[in-house]
């Protein structure tokens, strides 16, 4: 998470915005994001792919390649994961909903969408929205 210690929105958007690679990994090293993906067909371990980021790509030559996003926080989302990014920190830091849409360029349904589902996520798996705030700040 210390990638995102103490950056500000304008930082973060600067930072990651035009460079989804570096996002990626740093959700990956933030734990957001699996850091590791098995092959289906053969059962290699893969490897983060440079010309995709948000894929991983078996080394051998069944070359198969897979979504990084299989993290339910993003909800596989078809919108841009930076944008998602921003949606759910701001709303981990209680921003105001009108500020959320500004900042992160989703319409308020797709936010509420997001909302709904990363409070069934919380559920789910016994956290509370404190502890995640905490960690959010830490970013």
């Amino acid at each position: 998470m210390e990638h995102f210690e103490g950056l500000t929105l304008d930082e973060i958007g600067y930072r990651y915005k035009h460079n989804q690679y570096l996002l990626c990994q740093h959700l990956m090293e933030a734990g957001l994001l699996k850091n590791e993906a098995q092959c289906e067909k053969c059962k290699t371990r893969m490897v983060h792919d440079t010309a995709n980021p948000w894929k991983w790509r078996c080394p051998t030559k069944c070359n198969n390649r897979q979504s990084v996003i299989t993290e339910h926080c993003f909800l596989n989302s078809t919108r841009k994961y930076y944008n998602v990014f921003v949606a759910m920190y701001m709303w981990l830091m209680e921003y105001p909903m009108k500020i959320i849409i500004r900042e992160s360029e989703l319409s308020r349904q797709n936010i509420s969408e997001l909302e709904f589902h990363w409070r069934e996520i919380l559920q789910l798996e016994n956290r509370n929205l404190e502890v995640l705030r905490v960690s959010c700040y830490l970013i």
